[in-house]
């Protein structure tokens, strides 16, 4: 049986390296100079992230999950943020960001720092906002449009055609 304490770095370790993901695809927008579509996975994780805090903030200055009794999950609210973000930028991970995310509930269940009504409810309030803000940005991105950009073709070998 894994420890507590394992799984509690484990717990702390996923946002930081759902972060991470993130700026390795903006970092590659960069490296092949694709400045608008850095410029747009640079907003589309950021407006993600203020949801998910400005979540927080409301949540602190209404006391909406306090008085139903529950707990607004910070930490599940970042993870959708950043996995909402992954799912835009990196197609083929698709089910490996779901699962990990699902994945990362559970444990914040099973460790206890939340109940499954928390996240639950915490996900459910910010999914509709989020889904807005990848819906607005996701096209400016440059995931999608790989065909029509000629800068990530590759070249024809010299003396072809």
């Amino acid at each position: 049986m894994l420890s507590y304490e394992f799984l509690d770095h484990l717990a702390d370790a996923y946002n930081p390296v759902l972060a991470a993901a993130w700026l390795l695809l903006v970092g590659h927008a960069l490296v092949f100079r694709r400045w608008r579509a850095a410029l747009a996975r640079v907003a589309l994780g950021l407006g993600a992230l203020l949801v998910a805090y400005g979540g927080m903030w409301l949540d602190d200055a209404l006391g909406v999950w306090p008085s139903m009794g529950l707990d607004y999950s910070t930490h599940a609210a970042v993870a959708l943020a950043l996995c909402a973000a992954l799912w835009v930028l990196a197609r083929r991970s698709r089910i490996v960001v779901a699962v990990s995310l699902a994945a990362y509930c559970l444990l914040m269940v099973y460790q206890r720092y939340h109940t499954p009504a928390d996240i639950a409810s915490t996900l459910l309030v910010v999914a509709v906002p989020m889904a807005g803000v990848v819906w607005c940005l996701a096209p400016s991105t440059g995931f999608g449009r790989r065909v029509a950009d000629k800068s990530l073709q590759p070249k024809p070998p010299r003396g072809a055609g």
